[in-house]
């Protein structure tokens, strides 16, 4: 959203943070990073079966991503994720999160025709990720120069996916 604000108002925007994630629209394929390890990409996107399996299984689910994930296991402590459960277990909630996936082509379009038509944003860019295991930070910067002119970029070495639930001051003290 805050991507899609900063090409919409580019003269209302002047900074932009990215916390833990990889745009779309830089030219990735689904499920193409890290060597198949992100394979969740594409089975999220497949239509009606992932909410069939995940119904009433949320719990198993959600958990498994949050410690492998990770840089180690109970990152996302007991409370934390009898919310995200509690969230994500409303009808209906899982298939939002997996509609993100299924409508990667139309927003890597929208990026595209919009850099297309007036360039790469030049404001400056907060690139926040973790380095450890699954984390996002080398893929984030190769990703980055595709849609961005500036960036300053941190990366936790210590720290993979869910990093502000491990690293909260790290975070908070980056920009």
């Amino acid at each position: 959203m805050a991507f899609a604000a900063t090409l919409l108002a580019r003269d209302r925007v002047r900074k932009l943070a990215l916390v833990d994630t990889v745009l779309v629209g830089d030219g990735r394929s689904a499920g193409s990073g890290q060597g198949g390890a992100r394979w969740h990409h594409l089975f999220h996107r497949t239509p009606n079966l992932p909410e069939a399996l995940t119904v009433g299984r949320e719990a198993i689910y959600l958990s498994w991503f949050y410690d492998e994930y990770s840089e180690r296991g109970g990152a996302v402590g007991p409370e934390d994720l009898a919310e995200y459960v509690r969230c994500y277990s409303q009808p209906g909630a899982m298939r939002c999160g997996f509609e993100y996936y299924r409508t990667v082509e139309v927003s890597s379009a929208f990026v595209r025709a919009h850099i297309e038509r007036d360039g790469k944003p030049t404001l400056p860019v907060l690139r926040i990720a973790g380095g450890a295991r699954r984390g996002r930070g080398p893929k984030r910067r190769r990703a980055s120069a595709g849609w961005s002119r500036t960036s300053i970029r941190t990366s936790f070495r210590t720290a993979a996916i869910w990093f502000r639930k491990r690293r909260p001051r790290n975070c908070a003290t980056s920009s």
